[in-house]
């Protein structure tokens, strides 16, 4: 009987623990999207679980813009690789629903930070 409860316990405590893990979602893997407000734009990306990505923005026509390649996650270092762009690099930090990529190496006019809310 003991040895009857003592499972249920551990069952009880490991079901528990995989629940927290879980909930806890702190994987890049799903669709993010972001607001540029002083453009009044949005635009999405999707990191897929096989190392691809999508991403969708909006000109400031309203002309739709978007980019395919894939993606290496290395401690909090992202390596986006979008198909004809060149090779971008980035330090990522989730917080709950809320991702930050801060890019390494940027010559153009482009934002060096981006936030991004889970979808």
């Amino acid at each position: 009987m003991k040895a009857l409860k003592l499972m249920v316990f551990l069952f009880i405590g490991a079901a528990l623990c995989i629940g927290l893990v879980a909930c806890s979602n702190n994987s890049i893997v799903g669709t993010w999207e972001a607001k540029v407000e002083v453009m009044e734009t949005t635009g999405t990306i999707e990191f897929k679980e096989n190392g691809e990505f999508v991403s969708l923005s909006y000109d400031l026509g309203g002309e739709e813009k978007r980019a395919e390649g894939t993606y290496k996650i290395d401690g909090n270092k992202l390596t986006i690789v979008p198909g004809g762009y060149d090779l971008e690099e980035a330090v990522f930090e989730i917080d709950k629903d809320k991702l930050t990529l801060t890019f390494e190496k940027r010559a153009d006019e482009r934002a060096t930070m981006m936030e991004f809310t889970r979808k």
